[in-house]
């Protein structure tokens, strides 16, 4: 029985790691030169309830010369 439960936190830190791991590369593709790429982060982002999500798509917002992704920013 602690086998079970061993390696069942053993998955549920994992996936917060994998979630973790994908906003930071989100965060980090908004800032890049290709507009599709800038589009497909700010999205991802736009579905996530994480803090850093918000913080990167605020500055998209202000700062991206694209009127598309600054639109999904603000959602």
């Amino acid at each position: 029985m602690r086998l079970v439960a061993a390696v069942t936190a053993w998955l549920l830190v994992c996936s917060h790691v994998v979630h973790a791991d994908a906003i930071d590369r989100s965060v980090r593709q908004l800032s890049d030169e290709a507009y599709k790429v800038r589009l497909a982060a700010a999205l991802a982002l736009a579905k996530s309830r994480d803090p850093r999500a918000v913080i990167a798509l605020a500055d998209a917002l202000a700062h991206d010369g694209e009127a598309a992704i600054r639109r999904v920013a603000a959602l």
